[in-house]
């Protein structure tokens, strides 16, 4: 994880077009760029319930994407 402030940048270990695609079906905005990176602008208002969903979304995929 690199980046500054609230935007982000995650490194995957796969491609992160795949991500994108799940993360689009469960309602969340993820942006890709350099093929395995996914890049998370979140709102300034983001709160803890916000964050740890976007988090289930991750590991959800993750876990069958190893």
């Amino acid at each position: 994880v690199r980046g500054q402030g609230l935007m982000l940048g995650v490194e995957l270990k796969t491609l992160a077009k795949p991500f994108q695609e799940h993360a689009m079906d469960e309602g969340v905005l993820v942006n890709v760029c350099h093929g395995n990176v996914v890049r998370l602008v979140p709102p300034l208002v983001i709160g803890q319930k916000e964050a740890d969903r976007f988090l289930s979304i991750l590991q959800g995929f993750l876990a069958e994407n190893p």
